[in-house]
């Protein structure tokens, strides 16, 4: 789950770093709305670790139902 939560970490950057290309080139709407995106996309990756952390706590999420479970 770490590898997970970098790599969100890294979308959201990469994402934050292409507003700031369209910023320096003055394509400012654009780069408002790429920046937004990012901010939402971040807030959104966030509530679902939240969540997430809930659940295992409550004891309500299963291995199995782990996308990214290795008895694949």
């Amino acid at each position: 789950m770490r590898i997970s939560i970098m790599g969100n970490i890294m979308i959201t950057v990469g994402i934050a770093v292409v507003a700031g290309f369209c910023y320096w080139l003055e394509c400012y709407p654009l780069a408002f709305w790429i920046l937004i995106y990012a901010i939402v996309y971040g807030v959104l990756v966030a509530l679902r670790a939240i969540i997430k952390a809930n659940d295992i706590s409550r004891g309500l999420w299963r291995p199995e139902q782990n996308s990214c479970s290795e008895d694949r």
